[in-house]
């Protein structure tokens, strides 16, 4: 129920006491979550998060699971484990409270850095998109988890203007910058679980000279930990 008061519900509304929050748009329902990372648990993961040079090529993934290296994402990515450590723990509890799925739901953290110039041109984050003209977006096979719900934490700001945003463009090219400690909340599928085409976003490249840090936490179908 909670899940469908946050995503699609004709009066949108956010059952967590412990977030001021945003609707930047409705049908579907994106939130802005201001200070969803304080600034004692920003610095926490800051010392937690490792040094760029061990950071990894961002990849992509077919429907069957492959993975593969694309020019369509550019970026670095560094993947924690599952809980990995307190202020994880802490995190992932808090993506759990605003959707109301269960805690062991939250895929482990992943933290994205986009150097100057790198980029993620259009993609959803359940699925392949098999027709951007008309907007197919097919899920995984059905074996493989589904991501139900994206938050994502802006790690630090991007000048406006300097590109970074993260943007709609089947949403009247909805534009957001980057805030430090602020996320994004955003449903993948539709409240009959189908997959929600319009939700399919962008990552702007990186301008000026800037850089951008941020760190997904997906909210899935299954356990992370049973895969059940």
């Amino acid at each position: 129920e909670q899940f469908r008061q946050a995503f699609f519900a004709p009066i949108p509304r956010l059952v967590c006491p412990r977030v001021s929050a945003t609707l930047l748009h409705q049908a579907p329902h994106i939130w802005r979550i201001d200070n969803f990372v304080t600034e004692s648990q920003m610095k926490r993961l800051e010392n937690a998060i490792p040094a760029t040079k061990k950071f990894k090529a961002s990849y992509c993934e077919d429907g069957q699971g492959s993975r593969f290296l694309s020019e369509n994402r550019t970026s670095t990515f560094h993947g924690f484990s599952k809980s990995q450590n307190r202020i994880l723990v802490e995190l992932e509890r808090k993506a759990a409270e605003v959707t109301g799925l269960p805690l062991d739901n939250v895929e482990a953290a992943q933290v994205v850095r986009y150097a100057p110039g790198q980029s993620f041109g259009l993609h959803h984050d359940a699925g392949t998109i098999t027709d951007e003209v008309n907007g197919h977006v097919e899920f995984p096979s059905p074996c493989m988890t589904v991501r139900l719900a994206t938050v994502f934490v802006y790690l630090n700001d991007v000048p406006s203007g300097s590109g970074g945003c993260t943007v709609f463009p089947r949403l009247g090219n909805l534009s957001v910058t980057p805030q430090r400690g602020s996320a994004l909340l955003f449903a993948n599928v539709t409240e009959n679980g189908q997959p929600e085409t319009m939700t399919v976003h962008e990552a702007e490249a990186l301008l000026n000279g800037h850089t951008k840090m941020g760190m997904n936490l997906w909210l899935t179908d299954r356990s992370a930990t049973t895969g059940k």
